[in-house]
């Protein structure tokens, strides 16, 4: 009831402001940040990458990254302008840029409610690009309440490009940070099982995330051993049924079948003594091992970001 009566006050106001800014009951309503006072924000973690700005009087334009996902774009309303619809994006040359007056539309997109845009690529790319060339996105809808209006929403690009390079940064140092800590695994096993779940699944498939978004990796070695509980036949089998295993989680998850080396080894290269309980616990495990290419780290990602 509240959240009813809170939307009805929304749109009135709305709706008056269209009649009062032409006196005709139709508008071009702007929202952007003054010159003077538009901004870039960068904020940056080794889970996630932001570059954001506000849109005074109607919300946070957010450019998100984060080793899962592709880039993606959230624009986040504070005041609902109308029910779910459409958004045009087009990008335009400002009136300073060599370009002016270039208009290129960029795609279409849903609103969820009039409350949220949320963008994944290729048109989230698309959108950086634009704002690095010093161009403009623009949101445009035509909207109806008890009048018609025409919004526009748009994005400043002053100060974009001293941020970019921060948020750049930022991306290439989550994969570096992920290939370190990913590079090489270790899952544990219980005695004679190789079933896959709980936290040993969640690793797999956080690896397996990785793997799809990091074209640099060229080999993916997965090696399985046991202890030395039973004979060399049914050990061999069983240090393959985990290999296996593993592997068939990865190429579930859609990891390139090209990628992955898997070997079964037995009790044949124990890390750790089997006549002790904790050591025949060590030899229980698979390996993942990752390689990749030789020239790929932070230049390689920083210089294929932007082109």
């Amino acid at each position: 009831m509240l959240l009813t009566l809170l939307r009805f006050i929304s749109r009135f106001v709305f709706a008056f402001s269209a009649v009062f800014i032409t006196g005709y009951g139709y508008a071009d309503l702007e929202m952007k940040a003054e010159l003077s006072q538009a901004s870039w924000h960068y904020s940056g973690s080794r889970d996630q990458c932001q570059l954001f700005q506000r849109v005074p009087h109607f919300g946070l334009a957010t450019f998100v990254s984060d080793p899962k996902n592709k880039l993606k774009f959230d624009m986040v309303v504070v005041r609902p302008l109308a029910a779910s619809g459409k958004f045009e994006i087009v990008e335009t040359a400002p009136a300073w840029h060599p370009d002016a007056p270039a208009r290129t539309p960029l795609g279409i997109v849903d609103a969820i409610e009039g409350l949220q845009l949320s963008i994944g690529s290729p048109l989230s790319d698309r959108m950086l690009m634009s704002l690095y060339r010093g161009y403009e996105p623009h949101f445009n809808r035509l909207i109806w309440f008890d009048t018609q209006a025409r919004v526009d929403v748009t994005l400043r690009s002053i100060r974009f490009r001293e941020m970019y390079e921060s948020f750049v940064q930022c991306q290439s140092n989550l994969l570096v940070d992920m290939y370190s800590e990913l590079e090489r695994s270790t899952l544990q096993f219980a005695v004679s099982q190789w079933d896959i779940k709980g936290v040993t699944a969640r690793r797999l498939q956080r690896l397996s995330r990785f793997l799809n978004d990091d074209e640099s990796i060229t080999r993916v070695f997965i090696d399985s051993h046991t202890d030395n509980s039973g004979g060399t036949k049914s050990n061999l089998k069983l240090s393959k049924n985990r290999a296996e295993n593993v592997e068939k989680l990865l190429l579930d998850a859609g990891v390139d079948k090209s990628l992955l080396t898997v070997r079964y080894h037995a009790d044949r290269y124990p890390i750790a003594s089997n006549k002790t309980l904790k050591g025949r616990e060590r030899n229980r495990r698979t390996t993942i091992r990752l390689e990749r290419k030789a020239d790929a780290g932070i230049g390689a990602i920083t210089s294929a970001s932007r082109d």
